[in-house]
């Protein structure tokens, strides 16, 4: 939480508030606040992590469908 999140172009866009393992996507997914202007459904992000560059791309919620809450 708090590792700055960047667009494509190494623009800084947000920062992570939470991140997990999710067994059913068998990934690790995370919940950033970013500005307006990157919040559409597949926009390219990255973050620096223990020296890694780590790409992922914003999702609409919820990340599955199908939830516990549908059954």
């Amino acid at each position: 939480p708090g590792t700055i999140v960047r667009a494509s172009d190494d623009k800084e866009i947000g920062r992570l508030t939470s991140t997990t393992h999710s067994p059913r996507l068998r990934s690790t997914v995370a919940l950033a606040l970013l500005k307006y202007q990157y919040l559409a459904d597949g926009t390219p992000v990255n973050v620096l992590v223990d020296g890694s560059k780590l790409e992922g791309r914003v999702a609409e919620l919820p990340f599955v469908k199908g939830s516990w809450r549908d059954s």
